[in-house]
């Protein structure tokens, strides 16, 4: 019986690319390697893709965004989403999809593909292998989320400071500054099937938030759900009205531009 070989179309920087397109798999072919997330959605639409692999990359709203565009377009296809979080690790994601054959296939594709190079690591909790290490990341954000959400509804202080013990959370003393964000209007109607993938990319937009933060005095950023985002800001120490204002506006304005660049405009 002949198949056709999947079509494939990749995002990612040029040396992975290569390594990607350099080996060799019967059941798919990669047809184009895209310079944008937009020439990426405009050439899965010219060649009916069934599978895109593409790099997160900063700043993390133009990944939303890409995803807003590929929904427009009524395609489905499988995606993978992979980061490069080392010089010799990857952590990747896959679409759900009822065929766990493709799935298999095109994890060993990816991962053999670049195995010379990096460690890549399956961010799924079907892996038997990886579950343990997965789950237990996992239910220490969740616990930590669920943590600052008490503190949302409002806590004793007694409360406020074990949260904050138990967390590691990093809140100080000295006040704090509340901003939230309603990241879009609707959930993604495919979250179930890239329900790992959307929660990377929700990820690497906490990092970003609170590698700003980290500038200055620290806090905490986490979703209170998928579309609604948190931020607590310590407040900032310092003796010059002038200069303190300055630095709030500062850090408003970089936190404005990594969230609300997430909204397609």
């Amino acid at each position: 019986m002949f198949t056709l070989a999947l079509k494939l179309i990749i995002y990612t920087d040029n040396t992975i690319s290569d390594m990607i397109t350099t080996y060799s798999a019967d059941f798919c072919k990669v047809v184009y390697i895209s310079k944008s997330y937009d020439e990426c959605v405009e050439k899965a639409v010219e060649w009916q893709a069934d599978v895109i692999v593409f790099q997160l990359s900063n700043p993390i709203y133009k990944t939303q965004n890409f995803f807003v565009d590929l929904a427009e377009t009524k395609l489905s296809p499988v995606l993978l989403a992979f980061t490069v979080v080392s010089h010799n690790e990857i952590i990747y994601s896959i679409t759900s999809h009822h065929d766990s054959c493709l799935i298999d296939k095109l994890a060993n594709y990816f991962t053999n593909a670049l195995r010379n190079t990096y460690d890549c690591h399956f961010n799924y909790i079907g892996k038997e292998k990886d579950v343990d290490n997965i789950m237990t990341t996992r239910i220490k954000k969740l616990e930590k989320t669920e943590y600052l959400n008490d503190i949302l509804r409002g806590v004793t202080q007694e409360e406020f400071f074990y949260y904050k013990r138990k967390g590691c959370l990093n809140l100080r003393d000295s006040g704090y500054y509340l901003y939230l964000y309603n990241i879009m209007d609707i959930e993604y109607m495919d979250h179930d099937l890239n329900k790992n993938i959307y929660y990377l990319v929700g990820e690497k937009l906490i990092d970003e938030c609170k590698g700003v933060l980290d500038i200055y005095n620290g806090g905490e950023v986490f979703y209170i759900n998928p579309t609604l985002l948190c931020i607590i800001i310590n407040d900032i120490p310092c003796k010059s009205q002038a200069l303190y204002q300055q630095s709030i506006m500062e850090l408003v304005k970089k936190l404005n531009n990594i969230v609300y660049g997430i909204l397609k405009m």
